[in-house]
Parts: structure tokens; C-alpha cells; sequence
């Protein structure tokens, strides 16, 4: 663990945190308007390559015609097994594969915040990177223990229950990514530590990505592909939010040129 992460750590435990949900919208948006439009373009990007994999994939799996058959059927309760089993491994796949893209939005929102070069490419920087290892391993057990709560209370017929629980994982975990990829922890503490450091001013914290997702959804009212283009403010709150706990300054990768996964 790098030693000004940990230090700024036992502050936060000692002391708490104080954050203050207006500074991070007014930063979180500085940071949006310089990358809108990268971002936009990597995400249409990545959309397109999931969506070609995940159409594939369920026609070769599941088969095409069976699942959009079920899926007509996601507003009532007679639901198979089957297809709540596979929608959750598909959801987990999904977010999994799609970490990398993730973490590189939020790099690229760190490279601008600090008026350093960024480009499209660098949205999949991570697909490549020495990280890609811990990012997709954490973000497998974060979607993995949502999917398997989720699909356990969706069996038994308690399907708001598990969307509230998934919800609740997604929101203590939000700092994971920006902790592996400019804090340098490890899988276990980054997602340790982002469940203990959330927890500090939850309701800061709250607000200021629930601000973020009225943002991000916001381009579905204007037109369907504007969505593509708000959704990574989500991500730059989630930097700016990282920003303000731990400072905005890259962690170095240690001596050796290795990342140690756990």
C-alpha cells in the first residue's frame, strides 16, 4: 500500500471525512466539459463492441429467440429459473469486461483535471495495462456478490429487495477502481477501504452520485444517443469524489514494475 494513501487512511479513520456535496458537483462538472466528448465517442465505441459480443454470445449460449422470449416476460412474476440465472452471468461478464473501460474513463478525467494529454484511446488504456489484472478480479467479486444476492432474492420472489441490495454494494464499492488505479492498492484494499472510507459521509457521498445519475440519464430525454455522451459523468464523480479524499496526485507502480493483484 503506498505509504501517502495509507497515512491519509488512518486520517480518515481517526478524524472522519468532510466533504461537501456542492464542491463536488461544481468540480465533477469542470472536469465533465473537458472530456464530453472523447468520452462520448469511446463510449459509442464500447457499446457497440459489448452489444455485437453480448447478442452473440446469448444466440450461441442461450439462444436469441428463447431469451428475447423471456425477456417479454420481465414484468411478470413467472420468470424461469434459467434466464434469471443466465440475465445475472451476463450481467456479471458484463461488468466485469467492461472495468477496464470504466477505470479509463476515470483516468481520463484524472488526466484532464490535470491539464495532461488524453485521447480516446485513453478510455481503453487499461485493457493493456499492467492493471487490467486487479481491475477485472475486483470488479468480478463486486458483480459477482451483487449478481448472487440479487438472483437468490429474485428466486424468491423478492426482486426489489435484491435491486436495493445491488445498489447498496455498487455505492460502498464506488471508490474501488480509482483506488487500484491511481491509489495502487490491491484488490482486497481497495475494496476494503471503500467500503470504510464511503461509509465516513455516506450522505455526501450519496447525493453527489445520485446528482451524477440524474446528470448521466439526462441524455435519454434529449435523444437516445445523448445518453452515451452524459453517461461518463458519472465517472467523473466518482474521480472528483476520489479527488477530494485522497488528493489528485498517481500513486507510482512499485520498483519491480509489477501490481501485485491481492
Amino acid at each position: 500500500m503506498q505509504q501517502n494513501i495509507k497515512k491519509r487512511l488512518e486520517e480518515i479513520h481517526q478524524r472522519g471525512l468532510d466533504l461537501e456535496t456542492g464542491a463536488l458537483i461544481d468540480q465533477s462538472f469542470d472536469t465533465y466539459k473537458k472530456i464530453i466528448l472523447m468520452a462520448g465517442i469511446a463510449f459509442l465505441i464500447i457499446v457497440t463492441i459489448v452489444s455485437v459480443i453480448l447478442i452473440g454470445g446469448i444466440a450461441v449460449f442461450y439462444g436469441l429467440e428463447r431469451y428475447v422470449a423471456d425477456f417479454s416476460q420481465l414484468e411478470q412474476s413467472d420468470l424461469s429459473p434459467n434466464f434469471i440465472i443466465v440475465s445475472a452471468l451476463v450481467n456479471t461478464v458484463i461488468g466485469a469486461i467492461t472495468a477496464p473501460f470504466s477505470a479509463g474513463i476515470i483516468k481520463m478525467s484524472h488526466n484532464a483535471d490535470n491539464n495532461r494529454e488524453f485521447s480516446v484511446s485513453t478510455a481503453f488504456e487499461y485493457y493493456k495495462s499492467a492493471k487490467f489484472g486487479p481491475i477485472f478480479i475486483a470488479s468480478l467479486i463486486i458483480a459477482l456478490t451483487s449478481a448472487s444476492i440479487g438472483t437468490l432474492l429474485q428466486l424468491l420472489n423478492m426482486n426489489f429487495v435484491g435491486t436495493f441490495v445491488g445498489l447498496i454494494i455498487s455505492f460502498l464499492t464506488c471508490l474501488t477502481l480509482p483506488l487500484i488505479i491511481l491509489g495502487n492498492l490491491s484488490v482486497k484494499d481497495a475494496i476494503v477501504n471503500s467500503i470504510s472510507v464511503v461509509n465516513k459521509a455516506p450522505l455526501t457521498i450519496l447525493l453527489a452520485l445520485i446528482v451524477a445519475f440524474i446528470g448521466a440519464i439526462s441524455g435519454i430525454i434529449a435523444f437516445c444517443l445523448g445518453v452515451l455522451f452524459t453517461l461518463p459523468y458519472i465517472y467523473c464523480m466518482h474521480y472528483t469524489i476520489y479527488k477530494n479524499i485522497f488528493g489528485s496526485e498517481e500513486s507510482e507502480i512499485d520498483e519491480i514494475g509489477k501490481y501485485k493483484s491481492f
